[in-house]
């Protein structure tokens, strides 16, 4: 690995001191975040671990460490399962799955169980995630679901001055009294997906989530969507009325979600979650990790200046630089994004292997471990 980037030209000693240091300082602030998110990473995944154990873990109750596969909750089946003897009122259910969820099948796959696990073992550490999966029009009731759940239970953020939603207009992002900070409500998420999937996902979630509990802001992230400029569209649903919201504002609310407590934290992508601006990867780092966003963006910032003050370095050897650095912060980021695109034979198969886990048990089973901690 270099100590200093190629230039176009030979720059003078003083020069070329200066932007070695900064390259070499950059270099070392990028390994010291791979390997904190290494580290943390590592703790997120045991695949030993059986699924009963899983749950038992996270809920904290060592006697369901058994072995053996939990009694079914009835809120997982279709109305049609009724028949088989797990009507509703015939077996008291682990979670409120029925009153937030539309019946249908919410039972999670193998990778869906891990990736729960994976946002569980996030909010616990106090860090956020960005969960993306395939986009499949069954997989969205537990989208619906998980937002649901997060609107009917807001953390407790006594250091936060947040409006409800009902004290503040439609897309508002005016100041709230007292500070100069766009006012948001108490649970934020941001659906980042394709323009092609925005409306499939608006429809889908706006009729099961009610907008007076709960505000979720769809954000295009396709590729057309470039550098993010104000030409960018940018829909919202749940809350918004309807009304778009300009590159701006959405930007703002997506850097309010940094400063927002874990449980509201929650990025959801039906897609790509990486955007093709580079100021994506400082607003995914503040979402993802906040405690490393600073550092970073302190010694890429000072590196970026030394390149644009340094006569001997011309633009496609800047281009070149900044490239290689950017590719090394998306390369960061991976570990804490979780990106799937299953083939239409493999869904077939894990739907004849489904688990009948439930979403919320490992959920809110963590928030309650967390809480007790």
């Amino acid at each position: 690995e270099s100590t200093a980037p190629q230039v176009d030209r030979i720059l003078g000693p003083d020069q070329q001191q200066k932007l070695t240091a900064s390259y070499q300082q950059a270099l070392e602030a990028l390994s010291a975040a791979e390997a904190s998110v290494a580290n943390v990473s590592a703790g997120l995944h045991d695949v030993h671990d059986t699924q009963t154990n899983v749950s038992a873990r996270l809920s904290g109750n060592k006697a369901r460490c058994t072995g053996r596969k939990r009694k079914l909750s009835p809120s997982v089946f279709d109305c049609n399962d009724a028949a088989t003897g797990f009507a509703a009122g015939s077996t008291k259910a682990d979670t409120p799955t029925q009153e937030l969820l539309p019946a249908s099948r919410s039972e999670l796959r193998s990778h869906q169980l891990a990736a729960v696990r994976w946002l569980a073992s996030l909010e616990q550490s106090g860090g956020g995630g960005v969960l993306a999966d395939e986009a499949e029009a069954d997989r969205q009731a537990e989208v619906v679901g998980l937002l649901s759940h997060l609107a009917s239970t807001p953390p407790e953020a006594p250091h936060l001055h947040l409006r409800s939603h009902r004290e503040q207009s439609p897309g508002s992002s005016g100041g709230a009294s007292g500070g100069g900070a766009p006012a948001v409500p108490g649970n934020v998420c941001l659906l980042l997906a394709p323009s092609s999937a925005l409306s499939r996902w608006g429809e889908a979630i706006s009729a099961h989530v009610d907008g007076r509990l709960h505000r979720l802001h769809l954000h295009d992230g396709s590729p057309a969507s470039g550098s993010g400029g104000s030409g960018s569209p940018h829909r919202g649903c749940g809350g918004d009325g309807g009304g778009g919201l300009d590159a701006g504002e959405a930007g703002q609310h997506l850097h309010l979600l940094g400063r927002l407590p874990a449980p509201c934290r929650v990025l959801l992508s039906a897609g790509d979650p990486a955007p093709s601006a580079g100021d994506g990867i400082w607003l995914l780092l503040q979402l993802l990790a906040p405690s490393l966003q600073r550092p970073l963006w302190e010694a890429v910032g000072s590196l970026q200046q030394v390149l644009l003050t340094s006569g001997g370095v011309g633009a496609q050897c800047q281009q070149g630089v900044m490239a290689a650095v950017h590719s090394r912060l998306w390369a960061l980021l991976r570990p804490l994004v979780l990106h799937r695109r299953a083939r239409d034979v493999e869904l077939e198969h894990l739907r004849a292997t489904a688990t009948s886990l439930n979403l919320y048990d490992h959920f809110s089973a963590a928030r309650g471990e967390h809480a007790a901690a």
